[in-house]
This record gives C-alpha cells, sequence and structure tokens, in this order.
C-alpha cells in the first residue's frame, strides 16, 4: 500500500512536470503567446499542489510565486501561496496573502478559514473567531471554521461554547481524530490530565495505521506538542521523555513553533 501511495504521488508529479515542459516547449508564434500567457499560472499552480502533496513546501511555494509573476491578482494562487507560507510558519506574510484574496473575491470562504488558523497560530483569538463566523455564513459546513472555533474558545477559556459546538459536530455524524483532539483539548484545559493523554495517545498509536479522512488530524506536531506539555507537567517524568515526545512532533512537522520553543 505505501509503495502504491508513493508511486501514486510520484506519478501524479510526473504527469503535471511533463504538462508544463509541453507547455513550454511550444514555439513563440503569437497563438501560442497567447496560449502560455493564459495558462501558465495555472499550469505552475497544478506543479504547486504537486510540490505539496510530496510534502516540499519551500518548492511549492516557489512555483506558486512564479505563477503570481505571471498574474498577481490568480485568487487560488494567493490562496495557495497562504497556506504553503503558513505550513512554513511564516504567519504574517500568510495573512497578507489571505488579505488579498480576500479583497479580490469577499464570497471565498476557504480563505476566511485559513486567515483565521494563521490569526489563531498568531494569538489574534477575537480576529480568528470573527474569520470563522464569516466562512460560516458563505459556507455553513465548513468543517474547518468548526475546529478552529472550538480551538479560540478553549484557549479564551469558553469551554461550555467549545462543548455546544463539538455535540453539534458529533450530531452530525462526524467522525475523525480532529474530533477527539478536540475532546481531548477541552479536557486539558478543565485540568483533566490524564483524560486528556488517555485521548491524545490513542491518536498518535492509531494515526500511523490508517488512511487519514477529512476530518482527521493533519499535523501531529500538534498533538505531541499537546502530549509533551502533559508530560513536562507530570511528576515524576524526566527531561528525556519530554524530548522524545518533542523529537517525534518535529519528526511530523520541523517548523512547529511550540515544540521549538519547547
Amino acid at each position: 500500500n505505501l509503495i502504491h501511495q508513493l508511486y501514486s504521488q510520484h506519478f501524479q508529479l510526473y504527469i503535471v512536470l511533463h504538462n508544463f515542459q509541453l507547455l513550454l516547449n511550444l514555439d513563440d508564434s503569437e497563438e501560442n503567446i497567447e496560449k502560455k500567457k493564459k495558462q501558465m499560472p495555472f499550469c505552475l499552480l497544478l506543479q504547486g499542489y504537486a510540490w505539496d502533496k510530496k510534502g516540499d513546501n519551500q518548492k511549492s511555494l516557489e512555483v506558486t510565486e512564479k505563477a503570481l509573476a505571471h498574474d498577481p491578482e490568480d485568487i487560488e494562487c494567493l490562496v495557495h501561496k497562504g497556506m504553503m507560507l503558513s505550513k512554513m510558519w511564516y504567519m504574517d506574510d500568510a495573512v497578507e496573502c489571505f488579505n488579498r484574496a480576500i479583497e479580490l473575491r469577499p464570497e471565498l470562504h476557504t480563505a476566511y478559514v485559513m486567515r483565521a488558523r494563521a490569526l489563531y497560530y498568531m494569538g489574534y483569538y477575537s480576529d480568528g473567531y470573527e474569520d470563522c463566523e464569516r466562512a460560516l455564513e458563505r459556507f455553513p459546513y465548513e468543517l474547518g471554521a468548526y475546529v478552529f472555533k472550538v480551538k479560540i474558545l478553549i484557549e479564551v477559556g469558553q469551554f461550555d461554547m467549545a462543548d455546544e459546538i463539538l455535540a453539534y459536530l458529533e450530531g452530525e455524524d462526524l467522525a475523525g481524530s480532529e474530533l477527539e483532539f478536540l475532546k481531548g483539548f477541552v479536557l486539558e484545559a478543565r485540568g483533566e490530565q490524564e483524560e486528556a493523554w488517555a485521548i491524545y495517545e490513542n491518536i498518535v498509536n492509531r494515526h500511523a495505521d490508517r488512511e487519514k479522512n477529512i476530518f482527521d488530524v493533519q499535523n501531529l506536531a500538534e498533538v505531541y506538542h499537546h502530549m509533551a506539555v502533559l508530560k513536562y507537567g507530570s511528576k515524576g517524568a524526566t527531561y528525556s521523555q519530554v524530548d522524545e515526545l518533542i523529537d517525534k512532533g518535529l519528526a511530523e512537522d520541523p517548523r512547529f513553533v511550540y515544540l521549538l520553543e519547547m
């Protein structure tokens, strides 16, 4: 299964790069110059998607910036650039990309969610919460907006409101490790460390053995960060135990700032 996944990813990247090269190889007739002008940003963006899927955020960012050089107001490129910058923890720059995308297309709900994510990690909880609300006004089924609403409510101590959203999501028959993580986060914030630890441990133990669905944790580094915090504050814990959790988290995301700070 792993070999099949790796082959599939590399084959998709090969197809994108091959089609991109075909476009570059067109002669400079007037018709082809116009074709290149119209299709180049999209081809570069597809290349950016492929590099992102392969896990190379830097390469994805580079080709997306090339696409924006052809069309600085390509909204999909602006959003993807913002996503890559946020994955690389350049949150201020990411917010600028999302701001521009929203300015160009105010109804684009995904841009609000991505900006809410960046604002959350920057500690701007009120602004992030408002973006979640804006996203849901435009698309009531945007799961990412619910996720960050819950995280923000936990950070500001509104546990009951967070519980209400979690109950709503469960009532919609949603399941996945992201929902489990949010439940653990609430328990941790309420001081129920053992229960929270059990949930986090279950997530990391099961995550490697199954394919991710749309409502699974997308970055295990965040789970390991919470585990490291709990371990650090527990009786009898050693620094080596904490370091082991930090290292596991950084193996998932070498740029996860909270783990680097620890």
